[in-house]
């Protein structure tokens, strides 16, 4: 089989109904055996109905299958695992692929010496976009504009989980997800598709932006609220810390000075910024400031797990 869709989820059974729906309606000239592999991770809502009725009348191989130990590094490396096809496709039950969006990943892997393909995610706003939210918090809500040409992905530039594909040589050489990053549950932990990234970077395998390969991402007005945002930043700066390597830098119970510095001085900047007029400005600064503090939390706790 040439290509497999992996789509994860956890009790968003209603997002995901429309996410088959769009997956149904892709277009691949000339046809080629492809199927979509659902994983439920321990979901207790509807997901298995939704998946029995979207399979008849799905125009490829559709299936579900569950992952019982909680966390989306855990689904995703299942779907590997249970994936039969050549080049693993992975979205997530929030989006809308657009009809395109299967063909020109497989013509990327086709036509470019490449591991690896991310593409293009565009908002789908619930309403206005609030004052105080900045450009930089785009790809907190798995938002990706990297330009209108096919470009080489690094480190710094990574293909994010919502549109990501890479060929299964990949996994065979540098391993699945890390299973102590990523969501688990309703817990925000990150960083896992940047690990994998920077492994696959350096066994010397490469990746390519496909601009023509969009999906569109749903984001659910709840997500438009300063707290998903703190706890975003918390988690993210609590997964960096767990993988820190802090031997070159001086710490106190495993937390390194500098966070301790940098995040002081996040909370002095704040109260300047108490009285500026940038409500968007001011937020950036409390969520530095919330990721500092996920990152202190993250360093000693791994410092605790490694019992020095």
């Amino acid at each position: 089989m040439e290509l497999s869709v992996i789509v994860c989820t956890y009790n968003r059974c209603r997002l995901l109904e429309g996410n088959l729906a769009a997956l149904s309606v892709q277009e691949l000239h000339p046809p080629v055996a492809w199927e979509v592999v659902i994983v439920d991770n321990n979901c207790t809502d509807d997901t298995a109905k939704v998946v029995d009725r979207a399979t008849d009348g799905f125009p490829t191989a559709l299936r579900r299958v569950q992952e019982h130990k909680q966390g989306l590094s855990n689904a995703r490396n299942r779907g590997i695992s249970e994936a039969r096809g050549r080049y693993l496709l992975f979205t997530d039950d929030d989006t809308r692929p657009q009809p395109l969006w299967v063909q020109s990943m497989r013509e990327t892997f086709q036509n470019r010496p490449c591991d690896a393909v991310g593409g293009k995610v565009d908002i789908i706003w619930p309403g206005a976009k609030p004052a105080w939210f900045a450009d930089e918090l785009i790809s907190s809500l798995a938002g990706v504009e990297y330009g209108a040409q096919e470009i080489e992905l690094c480190s710094e530039r990574p293909p994010l989980g919502a549109n990501m594909a890479f060929h299964r040589r990949v996994f065979e050489r540098v391993g699945g997800f890390d299973s102590a990053l990523g969501r688990i549950g309703s817990k925000l932990l990150g960083g896992e598709e940047t690990d994998l990234f920077r492994r696959l970077c350096e066994a010397g395998m490469s990746g390519i932006y496909q601009p023509r390969a969009v999906v569109r991402h749903l984001v659910e007005p709840e997500r438009l609220r300063k707290k998903y945002f703190r706890k975003i930043y918390f988690y993210g700066g609590e997964s960096r810390g767990r993988s820190y390597s802090s031997q070159a830098a001086r710490c106190i119970a495993g937390v390194p000075t500098f966070a301790m510095r940098q995040f002081c001085q996040k909370i002095a900047g704040l109260a300047r910024l108490a009285r500026s007029r940038d409500p968007a400005e001011s937020f950036m600064t409390e969520l530095q400031a919330w990721w500092l503090l996920g990152f202190m939390k993250g360093c000693a706790a791994a410092r605790a797990a490694s019992g020095r």
